[in-house]
C-alpha cells in the first residue's frame, strides 16, 4: 500500500528580520575563603545587580599571593567563566570601599581597574589561566 505525501506545513519557512540579541555581560567577583568579612560586603553589592556572579572560593583554592579579591568580565566567547581576571592584594578599609563602589556601577566599566587599584593589582590572569 502507497504512502500517503506529506503533507506541507501551515506555516512556510522564514528568515528572522532582527538579528538575536547580544548576549549582556556579566561581572565576575572571586573572594578567597580566608576573607569572610569581604565576602559580606561583596555579596550586598552582587545582590543589587542581575549581571553580576559572586564566587566564594573554597580554602584549597590556588590565589595569587595574599590575593583577597579578583574581579572580571565574561565575555560571549569564554562564557560561562570570566575572560580576564584582576587579582588584587592588601586591600585597605578605603579601597575596599573603592573596589565595592567599582563593581557595584555598570559591569562594561569592569575590564578597566580604576586608578585608585592600580597598586593593589596582585596578578592579572588571562582567560583559561590558572594562577
Amino acid at each position: 500500500m502507497p504512502r500517503p505525501a506529506a503533507r506541507p506545513s501551515a506555516e512556510p519557512f522564514t528568515t528572522p528580520t532582527t538579528p538575536p540579541p547580544v548576549p549582556a555581560l556579566r561581572g565576575w567577583v572571586l573572594v578567597p575563603a580566608g576573607e569572610p568579612g569581604l565576602l559580606h560586603r561583596a555579596r550586598a553589592v552582587v545582590r543589587n545587580s542581575r549581571n553580576l556572579v559572586l564566587v566564594a572560593l573554597d580554602p584549597g583554592v590556588a590565589t595569587p599571593a595574599r590575593a583577597c579579591l579578583a574581579v572580571g568580565v565574561e565575555f560571549a566567547w569564554t562564557a560561562p567563566r570570566p575572560g580576564c581576571l584582576t587579582w588584587f592584594r592588601d586591600l585597605t578599609a578605603h579601597e575596599t570601599a573603592a573596589a565595592l563602589d567599582w563593581i557595584a556601577g555598570p559591569v562594561a566599566e569592569l575590564a578597566a581597574v580604576p586608578a585608585a587599584l592600580h597598586r593593589r593589582i596582585a596578578a592579572v590572569q588571562p582567560a583559561g589561566a590558572r594562577p
